[in-house]
């Protein structure tokens, strides 16, 4: 039987490598190699969307944009196709690899076909390639290893050096090093603020540091999970542009848009990681998340002018707003907020607006956040470490390597007060009585007073973002650390946890006293400290304890007057001794003997 239908080959040509983040040099000759031999490089190189016929060709630009994006995403691996999967155009994605991975181009063939690398030498054919070194620099950042591809016969000449003695490129070492010297001036001026928190930190609990709902700034852009909030971003926005009367959507915009622009490079440097974002596509993100955070607080400001929507959406993001790795700069909210909100509400300071958020999510509930002196801000996390600043406070080395608990404490005798108002949120202070003309000496039993911790299901977060904040950022003084050091130091076991709620100096919301132990025990594991706050107080308390009274009044109400049933059974010992010596003494000499 005959047919008269077609076999129909779809081709594909050939991908010259697969890329997984080493050698993008190679990587890309080849994959232009594959463009060319395609006729799309020019889909690469430049955006036809600008072309004068672009409107007649327009299908046609586009069908050969999208087969050049596709070999792009196939020619990588999927821990690198991450970073372009939101790419619209070849271009776009092109762009996004050769900013984060093209570093040093300069490869040499080795005489006698030897390639010289760290600790071992590798036999290649005469004319092979190879990096100048087995691993590149990029930058003055991280390594890269520079693994050579055997396939490739292109030479790079280099000058001033001998690879057969294994020399080194004098020329290249020293204008190196001078860019690092330039990388090191441009941090003292502008020291980055916003941090990706290494595995040592975030392992401990990784929840803390990841955001639930909403991707605020370039660090967690391409998290598949919160694309869906992407929305919600732009139905704030328009919300907030909306309220601005006299000025149109697109005015308002280019007006926000121009104070980011302007701004680019502080930007930037406020993050410690490389942005792979272009200026345009950062410019677009700063501008997005700066009117969603304002029309998101604004509307928390202001909570009998709106409704409160979705409530798991407003209390994930209140928290999202806080995680270290999900911030944008301090200076970007103020010229959005300079753009939108003050030209509708003139009384609102943007500082005030935060702090409405802010006073949610404070886990220090007695205590009203008071806004700093300072004039400058790093981000919204930050303004809400500047609430527990105290310029007053001195901090020593504190090595004691043994602290007596809440329990053993409260065993010896102290007690354990509530911090009321005051300057300083996380001020703790032992008082005790003190002789009228010794003020050097204190008599009686002392109280520690603190201020009230309040544990919830998101405690832990704050303070870990908070701690993480202070380890990673210059001149940032660790007072939360210190206090968290010193509550570790408190807190032992749940009976501990037990104990100061029922001083109530904590409250406790999430039930378990064993799970509230743990969180405090391990929020401070691996973290680097030097800063204490607490020294004066933490070694009175601690004399009173090795003292002679009360050390032997906590072992006497450890072993023997731990629960009711003990004091009970002396009690009885005691009245039961008494009336034996009653009854003795009338034996001996009975009532009316003389």
């Amino acid at each position: 039987m005959s047919s008269n239908s077609s076999t129909f080959h779809i081709s594909q040509p050939y991908i010259p490598v697969f890329f997984e983040g080493d050698s993008y040099e190679f990587w890309s000759i080849k994959m232009k190699t594959l463009f060319k031999s395609e006729g799309l490089w020019d889909f690469v190189e430049t955006d036809h969307a600008e072309a004068s016929d672009y409107k007649v060709r327009q299908k046609d630009y586009q069908k050969q944009d999208a087969k050049a994006l596709f070999f792009i995403q196939q020619a990588v691996d999927k821990s690198i196709f991450s970073r372009i999967a939101t790419a619209t155009s070849a271009k776009q994605a092109w762009s996004r690899l050769k900013t984060e991975y093209e570093g040093s181009k300069k490869v040499v063939v080795g005489e006698g076909g030897h390639r010289l690398t760290e600790n071992r030498t590798v036999n290649l054919r005469q004319g092979d390639v190879f990096g100048a070194s087995d691993r590149q620099t990029d930058g003055c950042g991280g390594m890269r290893e520079a693994a050579a591809e055997d396939e490739s016969k292109q030479i790079f000449p280099v000058a001033n050096m001998d690879v057969g003695r294994g020399d080194v490129d004098v020329d290249t070492t020293v204008n190196s090093l001078i860019e690092c010297l330039k990388g090191e001036n441009q941090t003292k001026q502008l020291s980055p603020s916003i941090y990706m928190v290494p595995s040592t930190l975030k392992d401990h609990n990784p929840s803390s540091f990841k955001p639930r709902m909403v991707a605020i700034g370039p660090l967690h852009r391409e998290d598949e999970n919160l694309q869906a909030s992407e929305a919600e971003k732009t139905t704030h926005m328009f919300n907030l542009l909306s309220r601005i009367v006299g000025s149109t959507h697109e005015d308002t915009l280019r007006a926000c848009a121009q104070k980011v622009n302007a701004s680019m490079d502080k930007i930037r440097a406020c993050y410690a990681e490389t942005i792979i974002y272009n200026n345009t596509e950062l410019a677009k993100m700063m501008v997005m998340d700066g009117c969603f955070i304002l029309e998101f607080l604004y509307r928390i400001k202001n909570p009998d002018k709106f409704k409160p929507g979705n409530m798991m959406f407003v209390q994930f993001t209140m928290y999202d707003l806080l995680l270290l790795e999900n911030q944008i700069p301090f200076l970007v909210l103020e010229d959005i907020f300079e753009c939108t909100i003050s030209k509708f509400d003139q009384t609102a300071s943007l500082v005030d607006v935060i702090h409405a958020v802010l006073e949610h999510v404070n886990p220090f509930k007695e205590h009203k956040l008071t806004s700093s002196s300072k004039t400058t801000h790093h981000h919204i996390l930050g303004l809400l470490h500047e609430c527990y600043e105290y310029q007053e406070a001195e901090s020593l080395e504190f090595s004691n390597s043994r602290f007596p608990s809440a329990v053993e404490l409260d065993r010896a005798g102290v007690s354990f007060k509530r911090l009321q108002d005051t300057e300083w949120p996380l001020m703790m202070e032992v008082k005790s009585r003190r002789l009228p003309c010794f003020s050097n000496f204190s008599w009686g039993k002392p109280t520690l007073i603190m201020p009230v911790l309040d544990i919830n299901d998101f405690t832990e977060l704050v303070l870990r973002n908070l701690i993480a904040y202070e380890q990673f950022s210059h001149n940032v003084t660790q007072y939360v650390t210190s206090y968290a050091m010193a509550m570790d130091m408190l807190i032992d076991t749940q009976e501990d946890i037990a104990k100061l709620v029922q001083k109530r100096v904590i409250v406790n919301h999430i039930g378990s006293n064993q799970e509230a132990a743990d969180m405090i025990n391990c929020i401070c594991k691996e973290v680097a400290w030097r800063d204490f706050f607490y020294y004066d107080q933490w070694m009175e308390l601690n004399r009173y304890y090795n003292g002679y009274w009360s050390k032997n009044v906590a072992w006497l109400r450890r072993n023997y007057f731990n629960n009711p049933w003990n004091i009970i059974a002396l009690v009885a010992g005691i009245l039961l001794f008494v009336l034996t010596v009653v009854q003795t003494i009338f034996t001996v000499n009975p009532a009316g003997s003389d």
